[in-house]
């Protein structure tokens, strides 16, 4: 029987090696069950630790490592929240200098934020992998205002999502009251170009009518540009403030 910290190790192995630059996809799987029992005087087996020693120290290394510092704290509530505004605010400036033109707006979906604040102070990599710990991709739709309507029909279904300061939305219940765009009412027949994450573009969260806009994938995670925004404002203490931007009526 395989003891406990044995197959604790490997999966630790494993994990540690997903954090390489490789790309990983599942093709098979098999399952196999072992009884683990609390009462199993199992050893430490050192073969294992010394494999893993050197992972895990440059790990540690990595994730600790300070890449920006926030002026104050930031936490993340409905409709509308310092944290949430940061994110979809970077998101958009950072997306702009990838495509190398301008976007409408930037959105992240409330649940894809991972933690509930940022505590003022330094930043680190390991922060910004408990923010955002998934691999979402991060993409650019470009739709027409209808396709935009939808969007935040859902939005303001689910109580206001972050989104960059382009726009002001008023809520009442759940249904969208008012909807300006830079100040002016959408457009059904207007382009909008907009930054959102891969979840949300593939039809997460009931937004499978995003496919027919015109969507590109970048070759970047979310996460990675949340990492390319600090290291880019190196020196920077960021900010973020409440703007009315998201308002929920009765």
């Amino acid at each position: 029987m395989i003891t406990k910290n044995k197959l604790i190790a490997l999966l630790v192995i494993v994990i540690f090696s997903s954090c390489a630059k490789k790309v990983w996809q599942v093709t098979d799987a098999d399952a196999s069950y072992y009884r683990f029992d609390d009462r199993l005087d199992a050893q430490d087996d050192k073969t294992i630790d010394d494999l893993i020693k050197p992972y895990r120290s440059e790990l540690d290394a990595e994730m600790n490592e300070v890449i920006g510092e926030i002026a104050h704290n930031m936490s993340k509530r409905l409709p509308e929240s310092t944290l949430g505004n940061f994110v979809a605010q970077l998101l958009k400036e950072q997306t702009e200098i990838i495509i190398k033109d301008s976007l409408d707006f930037a959105m992240q979906n409330h649940g894809g934020l991972r933690i509930s604040s940022l505590s003022k102070g330094p930043i680190t990599r390991g922060k910004v992998f408990e923010l955002m710990p998934f691999d979402n991709m991060l993409v650019v739709i470009s739709a027409d205002g209808k396709i935009i309507k939808k969007l935040f029909d859902v939005v303001a279904f689910k109580g206001g999502w972050p989104m960059s300061d382009d726009i002001q939305l008023t809520i009442q219940d759940t249904i969208v009251s008012e909807l300006l765009i830079h100040g002016k009412p959408v457009d059904d027949n207007k382009i909008y170009k907009f930054a959102i994450n891969d979840y949300i573009a593939n039809g997460g969260d009931n937004c499978d009518f995003l496919q027919e806009g015109k969507v590109e994938t970048l070759d970047i995670t979310v996460r990675d540009a949340i990492i390319e925004f600090f290291e880019r404002t190196e020196g920077t203490k960021h900010s973020s403030k409440i703007t009315g931007r998201v308002k929920k009526i009765k």
